[in-house]
């Protein structure tokens, strides 16, 4: 009996339950290294692979070189019973087809919703410096005399105070004409808040904007995933082109598209496209209430950042995870996804829910660890694990044991 059990318990799982690591590559990807590698793994009993597209690839991301080299990673899969997996990415997070879909959409940048906010006495002048941006809300809230509570009923809307400005002066000794070598400029624009308060009271005034994100990993940019033609064009650069390129290995050697971190970035996430949603959905306006989202003083505050959050919810579900789902499902794919969650259910379209337990765990006591992760929807494998149950969802990924060290 010790014999069987011995044989029983190391006996070989099949492939779609074995370890399978997010394979990076990043050089030259030399066909024999490829087979090499592919080769090794499937005698560790490595049941599959996801193809990961990262910082230092030599060859051009979905140019027909490109599908030679997935092709042949396909195909030797094949002959040794593994799996392979798709990122659709380069590197990450996932939504912009290597940089394509920004320079298709330049209307789908992402922005973040950014918030000033300053204090000033009756009779005083507040000039308040904004980065150049689209200004939402610009309101002065009178607070109580003992300078405590906001009287959020009495603001006064200040928008029309804020202006454009040029600050930057510049001098250049070259002109318009052969007569004249000296030019005067001005340059980096800025928008500027110029409002003077009631002869009486403290005010304090709080603005919110919405600004472009740039230098973001790795384009400058980032695209967002609320613009729905944005995500379908996503789909047609990266997933159709999987489908013609390597369409008849879907459903056999590869079993699925592995999404990684798509959402709205920031603390306050935002969307050029949410206020119109947020209206559609709730019947009243948002960008009129924002003091809301940071402030729980107000009328209404809680169901205000409720709607909030729950229309964001919905937005990205619709516009992106369920249009690639049903991509996957039409063409026999899983999709698999590790994206931050807005609700448990963000992930509700996921064939495999995913999460990411990996990063900052060494060293660390314990208490820091559920402190900072026990919580989490991405972070923590048992919630992953529970939204797989009530999805019934046969199968469930984490990524495991990154950014630990070369060490």
């Amino acid at each position: 009996m010790n014999r069987m059990f011995q044989k029983e318990r190391f006996s070989r799982p099949a492939p779609e339950y074995g370890i399978h690591p997010f394979w990076f590559w990043n050089g030259d990807m030399d066909d024999g290294e490829l087979v090499r590698q592919i080769g090794e793994m499937a005698d560790k009993g490595v049941g599959g692979f996801f193809i990961c597209p990262r910082q230092g690839l030599k060859i051009p991301y979905l140019s027909d070189a490109w599908f030679r080299k997935v092709r042949l990673a396909i195909e030797t899969a094949k002959k040794l019973g593994m799996e392979v997996w798709l990122y659709d990415e380069y590197p990450y997070p996932s939504g912009m087809a290597g940089g394509e879909v920004t320079l298709l959409h330049p209307d789908a940048k992402q922005c973040l919703l950014r918030h000033r906010s300053h204090r000033v006495n009756g009779g005083e002048t507040c000039s308040l410096e904004l980065p150049w941006g689209h200004v939402l809300y610009a309101k002065a809230v009178p607070l109580e005399a003992d300078g405590g509570a906001r009287r959020w009923e009495e603001a006064v809307d200040i928008r029309d105070f804020v202006g454009n400005h040029q600050p930057e002066l510049v001098y250049q000794k070259t002109g318009l004409t052969a007569y004249n070598q000296k030019r005067f400029f001005t340059y980096g624009p800025i928008k500027m808040l110029h409002w003077t308060a009631p002869s009486s009271g403290t005010w304090e005034v709080h603005v919110f904007y919405e600004q472009e994100i740039s230098e973001f990993k790795y384009y400058g940019t980032y695209v967002d995933p609320f613009h729905e033609e944005a995500m379908r064009t996503f789909i047609a650069v990266t997933h159709d082109r999987y489908a013609r390129e390597i369409g008849e290995h879907f459903g056999e050697t590869v079993k699925g598209v592995f999404t990684d971190e798509i959402g709205l970035l920031g603390e306050l996430p935002w969307s050029r496209r949410l206020p119109a949603a947020f209206r559609e959905r709730n019947g009243y306006d948002l960008t009129d209430r924002l003091h809301a989202l940071l402030f729980r003083d107000g009328t209404q505050s809680a169901k205000i950042r409720y709607d909030y959050y729950q229309t964001i919810h919905e937005l990205l579900r619709a516009s992106y995870h369920k249009q690639v789902s049903e991509w996957c499902e039409r063409h026999g794919l899983k999709y698999v996804a590790e994206v931050p969650s807005v609700r448990m259910t963000t992930q509700l379209y996921s064939h495999v829910p995913g999460g990411d337990s990996g990063h900052e765990k060494l060293g660390r006591s314990l208490e820091w660890i559920l402190d900072r992760y026990a919580s989490s929807f991405r972070y923590n494998p048992r919630m992953i694990s529970s939204l797989a149950n009530q999805l019934g969802r046969e199968r469930a990924l984490i990524e495991c044991f990154h950014s630990v060290g070369w060490s």
